[in-house]
């Protein structure tokens, strides 16, 4: 494995603590003793400092990638119904970047609760995507954002089939091009919006049945505002799609749900791709197995596997 090319950093909690104090006096209520960690990889080191999280990227590049998604959040974030992170960047004086917020309450909504607080959950969700999916593009000049447009979905496709190739069997290859060629032509008629770009199960917060928050902001970009009632359906089901519509009434158009056809196939090739990429096998093979079933089923191309973003 070829080394990072940007720098290194890992400092410790005796080392960001005075910095972060000294920066944020405000923030009286930091653990003086080490707070337990609840992520150190080759990312990024992550506190669970409650009542907050801190976070340490380790190379330069996630350092500025945290500084966009910080960014984003300040713009959008009033402008959204539900909790978001409040982030706050400080610099170390030896280089490197920490990112502390509160903690928002709640778990990942990974299932769904009984009938009654499912429509409560999805009515607020679909709140959330109509709020979201209305912030005017111009209020986020100045933050560059990427585009998820024809030109995009043509390149992910020709790079998607290509790699694989070796893992599909030619009918549901060949069935990836034709709904991605198919979809491409409908996306010339969509209208961009600001999406969040991973809005799953993972992502989205819950405690005793309500929505508590939305986290994860850094896949933000401007696209098909059926990418994100795509997640949701990957997460809980088609049908849940209909109790959203309730407050968001394009997650019933018929052209929507054409679209989140192919943006569940799509993600499924984006589970095979991740584990082609890191060596995973088993995501390899579950994402591969979903494509297949996924271009199988002509009748019905939105029924199939159900993943998690």
């Amino acid at each position: 494995m070829r080394p990072h090319p940007a720098s290194s950093i890992s400092p410790g909690w005796p080392e960001i603590l005075p910095v972060i104090r000294r920066a944020l006096p405000t923030l009286d209520d930091l653990p003086t003793d080490e707070p337990p960690r609840i992520e150190s990889g080759q990312n990024a080191i992550v506190w669970q400092a409650a009542p907050y999280i801190v976070r340490v990227p380790r190379h330069d590049d996630r350092a500025k990638a945290l500084r966009h998604e910080a960014a984003i959040l300040r713009t959008i974030g009033p402008l959204l119904p539900l909790p978001t992170p409040d982030v706050h960047l400080v610099d170390l004086p030896h280089g490197g970047t920490v990112a502390i917020h509160r903690a928002l309450p709640g778990q990942p909504l990974m299932t769904l609760p009984g009938a009654d607080e499912t429509d409560c959950l999805a009515g607020t969700l679909g709140g959330f995507l109509r709020d979201l999916h209305a912030i005017p593009l111009p209020a986020l000049d100045g933050i560059a954002l990427p585009v998820a447009n024809r030109g995009h979905w043509r390149a992910w496709l020709r790079d998607a089939t290509r790699r694989l190739a070796p893992h599909l069997d030619p009918a549901s290859l060949q069935r990836l091009d034709e709904a991605g060629a198919s979809f491409r032509d409908a996306l010339a008629a969509v209208s961009p919006v600001v999406i969040h770009g991973d809005f799953g199960g993972s992502n989205i917060l819950a405690q005793d049945g309500a929505i508590t928050g939305v986290i994860d902001f850094g896949s933000v970009q401007v696209g098909d505002p059926a990418s994100d009632l795509a997640g949701l359906a990957a997460s809980y089901g088609l049908p849940f799609l209909d109790r959203v519509a309730v407050t968001y009434p394009l997650a019933a158009d018929p052209d929507v749900r054409s679209r989140i056809a192919f943006y569940r196939l799509a993600f499924a090739a984006m589970d095979a791709l991740y584990g082609l990429d890191h060596a995973d096998d088993h995501a390899l093979r579950a994402g591969i197995a979903g494509v297949a079933q996924l271009a199988s089923d002509d009748a019905s191309p939105a029924s199939g596997t159900s993943r998690q973003t």
